[in-house]
């Protein structure tokens, strides 16, 4: 699902266990930079502060740009690099473990068994 970011999953669950759909007091941790979605999001919310580990490499981020432009009367403070190495690790680990799953997945479609 294209909303399903963790982002998206935690501000969720945080309104409904607060009943409100704002968290000023929130801060949110992540491992990856947060797109621009999920910057909307976390906006909205009006959430206090956002960690991050690794920077989103692909540059399709506007992380700082979001964060401080006052949008919604609203800023977050941001801050990233947060034990980049260790979270870009994790990142590079799951994408490559999904990846396989998948082809596996679809080898299994087809009737074929995975080549060693």
């Amino acid at each position: 699902m294209a909303t399903a970011h963790a982002e998206m999953r935690a501000i969720d669950r945080a309104c409904k266990k607060e009943h409100s759909w704002r968290l000023p007091e929130a801060e949110l941790y992540v491992t990856l930079e947060p797109c621009p979605m999920c910057m909307g999001a976390i906006l909205n919310a009006r959430i206090k502060r956002v960690y991050f580990g690794a920077y989103e490499q692909k540059g399709r981020s506007l992380t700082k740009e979001l964060a401080s432009a006052n949008l919604l009367n609203h800023t977050v403070e941001v801050t990233g690099g947060v034990l980049e190495k260790e979270c870009s690790e994790v990142l590079t680990s799951f994408f490559q473990e999904m990846r396989a799953r998948e082809k596996l997945k679809k080898l299994k479609q087809k009737g074929t068994s995975p080549k060693k």
